[in-house]
């Protein structure tokens, strides 16, 4: 009797023991189960987000005009879901470049954050309207701007100039102070002789190829009002002058060039004109050489003050 309850009880307790390892393996199975679910989501939202990609960040706060160095950026993996089509993934195409804008620390960076040019204190955008525009000219191109006479003179008026915007004829391009003046001046050669056009020249290889030299001769009043800004430091024109003399001897005297009216009685007084400009001319020349000869004069006694203050000492 004692041995029968024996081997009841060694059954019941492999029965259990059986009960227990099916039920730990179903219970393995479900865990397994669950974690299989959640790397095929973890997989699934990977291939979503797609690779990671190499792309750039500021390492220090840096300010708009400062030229770009390696010394700034840190490499950093990024998905490449949400990431910003513009964004640096060579910093080989930006160092050199200059910032547009002040940035912080940490900032990823695109590469509409930058220029290929240093900025200028007195760069500025300009709105200038062609009668012909390059074909496929686009927005980060250089041009010369250039103007062409009824009698087949044709001058570069702004030379090597990006462009920052198109909009049918009219282009914005970013220049200096005095091709504000250089572009009146052609305003007005339009308005005088109609048949004048305005006009694109656009470059192969901008970053390779050498700026063209400017030889647009200005117009006298807009020469003479020009050499009166102060923040323009204007040199020698009396070529400038001579030049724009031929050219408008030439025009004037030509039967074959339309001339709007209110010049038509100027045909015979050239002479008489750019005389009288060339004293003005020379008058402000005058001027402007007084002036500096008196700062220099001022800056050389400052020094001279400072440095008996630091020999007193």
């Amino acid at each position: 009797m004692y041995v029968k309850r024996k081997y009841i009880i060694i059954a019941v307790i492999v029965l259990l023991t059986i009960i227990g390892i099916l039920a730990m393996q179903k219970m393995y199975k479900k865990q397994l189960a669950v974690k299989d679910k959640e790397i095929s989501n973890l997989e699934t939202e990977i291939a979503r987000m797609g690779e990671m990609t190499i792309v750039y960040r500021t390492v220090t706060d840096v300010k708009a005009g400062n030229e770009c160095s390696e010394i700034e950026l840190e490499a950093i993996e990024a998905p490449g879901l949400g990431m910003s089509e513009n964004a640096v993934t060579d910093a080989e195409h930006i160092i050199g470049q200059y910032y547009k804008i002040d940035l912080k620390a940490g900032t990823q960076l695109t590469n509409d954050m930058f220029i290929d040019y240093e900025l200028e204190d007195d760069m500025r955008y300009m709105d200038v309207v062609f009668d012909e525009i390059p074909i496929g000219l686009e927005a980060g191109d250089y041009i010369d701007v250039r103007i062409s006479f009824p009698l087949g003179q044709d001058y570069i008026a702004l030379s090597h100039k990006r462009v920052a915007e198109i909009n049918g004829d009219t282009v914005k391009l970013i220049v200096g102070q005095r091709d504000f003046y250089c572009y009146e001046s052609m305003k007005t050669d339009i308005a005088t002789f109609p048949s004048t056009k305005i006009y694109g020249a656009e470059y192969v290889e901008a970053g390779t190829q050498q700026a063209a030299t400017t030889y647009y001769p200005i117009n006298l009043d807009v020469l003479l009002t020009m050499l009166k800004d102060p923040n323009i430091n204007t040199g020698n024109y009396s070529k400038v002058m001579a030049l724009r003399e031929q050219l408008e001897e030439q025009l004037l005297n030509s039967d074959k060039v339309d001339i709007s009216q209110k010049v038509t009685s100027g045909r015979l007084s050239i002479s008489e004109k750019f005389d009288s400009a060339q004293k003005e001319y020379e008058r402000l020349q005058s001027e402007k050489e007084k002036q500096a000869a008196r700062e220099a004069q001022a800056a050389q006694a400052a020094q001279a003050e400072s440095d008996n203050s630091t020999t007193n000492e």
